[in-house]
């Protein structure tokens, strides 16, 4: 997403997809036509998305990735949909081969720091006896547990969680298209067995999400294994790290 070519110092923009989101939030795009700079609005409905955690933690989550790119000297594009979120570097040539595991790792860093946090105003406030008002005190309470559980959930080695991206990433880096195939794999045995873990906790939705990854592992594994080393090394310079 993000069309748009940045200028030298707006290196980083956040791109949001036109429409409403489950988190009450809608977004509308607006593109230059002389300078072709994409902005965004937004505005909260009904008051849903005002305070909501999950939506400040996608958000950090995002920015953590973005900070990686300006790292390594690459802008970012971050498209907020309504489950997360996405995040794309616009040269991909400033990661090279080792690099884009630091920017797999840098979204769920950012939401153990956020979580580590809001932990703090907590402890702080318990050792102080400084009374929290209601709202801040549920809003910095569910911070601490939507980031843990939605950092330890997006390490799972399943595409296209940051975890699967990372092993899948490391695997290809050292072994090719055969390291591919194994990331693959091993994402497929592990969404099918995650959603059969789900599913027998009663947690359906887990079960669904889980089970939709591993059929994705399946399908990508199945494309992966009439695929030549020529063909990997020139579809791995087109694709988000």
């Amino acid at each position: 997403c993000g069309t748009a070519e940045p200028d030298e110092e707006a290196v980083v923009i956040l791109a949001l997809e036109a429409g409403e989101s489950k988190n009450g939030l809608a977004y509308e795009v607006k593109t230059d036509s002389k300078t072709g700079k994409a902005t965004a609005e937004g505005k909260a409905l009904d008051g849903g998305g005002r305070n909501d955690p999950g939506l400040m933690s996608t958000i950090v989550h995002e920015f953590g990735h973005a900070a990686v790119c300006l790292v390594f000297g690459s802008g970012a594009d971050i498209v907020l949909q309504g489950f997360g979120g996405s995040t794309r570097p616009r040269d991909l040539s400033a990661f090279g081969t080792w690099r884009p595991a630091a920017l797999d790792l840098a979204g769920c860093a950012a939401g153990a720091a956020l979580a580590a946090a809001a932990f703090g105003v907590l402890y702080a406030s318990s050792v102080s006896k400084t009374l929290i008002p209601p709202l801040a005190l549920e809003i910095t309470s569910a911070l601490v547990q939507v980031n843990i559980w939605f950092s330890l959930f997006n390490l799972l080695p399943v595409m296209p969680m940051d975890g699967g991206r990372l092993v899948s990433g490391l695997l290809s880096a050292r072994w090719g298209v055969n390291g591919r195939r194994a990331g693959h794999g091993f994402g497929m045995a592990l969404g099918a067995a995650a959603a059969l873990w789900f599913y027998r906790g009663g947690a359906t939705y887990g079960a669904f999400l889980c089970g939709a990854m591993a059929a994705g592992e399946g399908r990508s594994l199945r494309r992966s294994l009439s695929m030549t080393e020529a063909d990997f090394d020139e579809t791995v310079t087109s694709e988000l790290p």
